[in-house]
């Protein structure tokens, strides 16, 4: 069930040369999806798409700040279209791989998207990944393995007794790291 992170990398390398109909050696994993890539916000439901096909996971469907909004309430991370300083914060943890001065208190929210790097894709698909289980909760066998890939309610059926398991999703694994991280930003403020 684990997949190497070469792995990861060379399959998020190869599913963005194919939505962006690109040369792979453009494709590092420091490169941004729009500045150096050429992508569109469409594109970046394709590669979602791809890669949750791909991997057979559950990415988060919408922004992380849009989500945030829904936990925090609107105002709190933006105002009048740009990042507030909670924001920019919450940013900065969430994307470890973007230069830090890269994501500053009032950057206008429509360019959250030319942050995107290869490895940002890495990153999310990785996270997915490392929280399916590897054990089955009723027998404990290793033996779990993909028997109803949808890309909701994605569910894993042990080899051994049958037992189903339902790993978390993207959009519940972000939520979880909102809730944490908004209490340690909002308690800084």
């Amino acid at each position: 069930m684990a997949i190497s992170e070469e792995k990861i990398v060379e399959t998020v390398k190869q599913v963005i040369v194919e939505a962006l109909r690109i040369e792979p050696q453009a494709v590092t994993l420091d490169a941004c999806l729009v500045d150096d890539l050429g992508a569109e916000s469409l594109d970046f439901i394709d590669i979602a798409f791809r890669l949750e096909r791909t991997f057979q996971v559950e990415l988060l469907r919408e922004t992380l700040l849009d989500k945030a909004a829904e936990i925090v309430g609107e105002g709190v991370l933006e105002q009048q279209g740009a990042l507030t300083a909670s924001g920019a914060e919450l940013l900065r943890r969430r994307m470890p791989e973007v230069n830090p001065a890269r994501i500053p208190e009032g950057l206008p929210v429509e360019d959250v998207n030319r942050l995107f790097t290869v490895r940002t894709w890495v990153r999310a698909v990785q996270e997915v990944l490392d929280a399916q289980p590897t054990r089955c909760p009723t027998c404990g066998a290793a033996t779990l393995a993909v028997t109803k890939p949808r890309h909701i309610n994605l569910t894993l059926t042990c080899g051994a007794c049958g037992g189903e398991v339902s790993p978390p999703s993207g959009e519940a694994l972000a939520e979880r790291w909102i809730r944490a991280q908004c209490a340690q930003v909002l308690g800084q403020r």
